[in-house]
């Protein structure tokens, strides 16, 4: 029952650290990449925040709704920064 107490905490920092990728990402796509390393650590943060996304996911599926719907402002803040993301990856890539 104690790992059922840790679950809320250890949602709420990868939900942080899913943010702080978001902002990281789109920095480097706003700036464009032209080192090696900053293409590697932009690699790093993107294949960060799929995996994260993946695994928050999969923390609703298994049924922790209540948990989902209590961080809504960072939910928001989420799922905007993840609709730049998605834009900005439109706008380098295809345009």
């Amino acid at each position: 029952m104690e790992k059922k107490d840790d679950y809320p905490v250890i949602f709420y920092i990868m939900r942080i650290v899913n943010i702080f990728s978001l902002i990281i990402f789109n920095f480097f796509m706003i700036i464009g990449v032209s080192y090696i390393a900053s293409y590697f650590l932009l690699l790093f943060y993107l294949w960060l925040l799929f995996a994260l996304s993946v695994v928050e996911i999969g923390y609703v599926i298994r049924g922790d709704r209540e948990l989902f719907i209590a961080y809504k402002k960072t939910n928001i803040f989420f799922i905007s920064f993840y609709f730049i993301s998605i834009m900005n990856v439109i706008y380098h890539y295809i345009f």
